[in-house]
């Protein structure tokens, strides 16, 4: 196992007695795999401890913490299938457990002890749900996050006594000087990010030097995150094409007591067609719902169609992003806190500024949530967006 320095400030916090550590860390830091590296070090060292390992969503917990959790346990020879019980998604190390759950699951996180709490991602947090489940810790939690903006920990935590505050880059990375094809990924990795310097300087200081965010310009500023997606009376689907780099992303929005609420059920790489109509059954899209989707791909709608979805191609026309910003931004905005993605775009989806002014126009990065809806709301707004303006020949999605 290779313990980076993230992983000794965590082991250093323990037995030191501080009651907190925040992770800030930049793109490709390996804060998540060097803390779990730690919990798994406490799990062998100390006796009878219960860890929690907690996230926005289960779905999001999967694809990240849970999957490096394994592969350490696996790579370390520790791993005992019959002391890992998938359904409760518990893993005994010696005479202590590490349990992972959502922070959204009331029975865990508001009822639950636990000695060592790890809050990944804990800027998809309320705060008051962090503060339920750090009054519940005995001894040390730790939280971490990529600092695209500004939030909670840094007005009620950071600068506090018994909270240690770190910041972490791609060279914390233990993996970045290795002889291996990680080793030479993540060189090319930070070639990559130091060469935003010179593009976008506020994505350098956030992805390359882990520095706080500036939230300026931002496109959706009051997004309201709660916790289930109410029972609407009329719900639309919004359905974005991506590719091999780009996500496809499928969005469940309605209109609830005058407010507009979305739900990401899908946000996936490299999907085939195939794979975007399973999605599709498995998000609980019915037959007769309405999808409105990205109609670059005329040939995939048609698929879909056949299978007997209700879908159509949104419509383009001049200034139809704007058109869809401005419609949306009329109301108030919620999104459910399992959204995990949705949200890291609504806290980077910003207006383009030249000499730090405001151009009006999007940038054409963190929009494919947004896409995504903007084609739902054409039939979900009452035609607030179906009624662009047109020119000829203009391919504006």
């Amino acid at each position: 196992m290779i313990a980076g320095a993230i992983c000794k400030s965590i082991l250093n916090a323990y037995y030191n007695g501080t009651e907190i550590v925040i992770h800030q860390g930049g793109s490709s830091s390996a804060k998540t795999h060097d803390i779990l590296n730690a919990l798994v070090i406490l799990a062998l060292r100390e006796k009878d401890l219960v860890i929690s390992i907690t996230g926005a969503s289960l779905p999001g917990l999967r694809k990240d913490a849970i999957r490096i959790l394994e592969s350490i346990l696996k790579e370390e020879g520790i791993y005992e299938p019959t002391k890992h019980n998938k359904t409760n998604l518990t893993y005994e190390i010696n005479s202590s457990i590490i349990e992972v759950f959502s922070a959204y699951d009331d029975k865990m996180s508001r009822h639950g002890k636990r000695h060592i709490l790890y809050c990944n991602e804990v800027n998809l947090f309320e705060l008051g749900v962090f503060k339920q489940m750090h009054r519940r810790t005995k001894r040390l939690s730790i939280v971490d996050y990529n600092p695209s903006a500004a939030f909670w920990v840094h007005d009620t935590y950071v600068g506090n006594e018994g909270v240690e505050f770190y910041i972490s880059t791609i060279d914390n990375n233990p993996i970045i000087n290795e002889d291996s094809e990680r080793g030479e990924d993540l060189r090319k990795l930070r070639k990559k990010l130091d060469a935003e310097k010179e593009i976008d300087l506020e994505a350098y200081n956030v992805y390359r030097l882990g520095m706080t965010g500036n939230v300026n310009g931002l496109i959706f500023k009051h997004v309201k995150y709660v916790p289930n997606f109410p029972e609407c009376k009329k719900v639309s689907y919004g359905l974005d094409f991506g590719y091999s780099n780009d996500p496809t992303v499928l969005t469940k929005c309605g209109v609830y007591q005058g407010e507009w609420y979305g739900k990401e059920l899908c946000y996936e790489t490299g999907m085939s067609d195939d794979d975007i109509i399973r999605a599709l059954e498995t998000s609980g899209v019915r037959k007769s719902d309405v999808i409105i989707a990205d109609g670059s791909d005329p040939r995939l709608i048609a698929k879909i169609k056949s299978k007997g979805y209700n879908i159509r191609a949104a419509k383009k026309g001049q200034d139809s992003v704007k058109y869809g910003i401005s419609a949306l931004g009329k109301y108030k905005m919620n999104l459910t806190v399992d959204s995990v993605n949705a949200k890291k775009e609504q806290q980077n989806y910003k207006w383009k500024e030249k000499d730090g002014v405001s151009l009006n126009e999007p940038i054409d990065k963190y929009n494919h949530f947004w896409d995504s809806c903007r084609y739902a709301n054409e039939y979900l707004l009452d035609g607030s967006i179906s009624g662009v303006r047109r020119s000829s020949g203009s391919t504006a999605a």
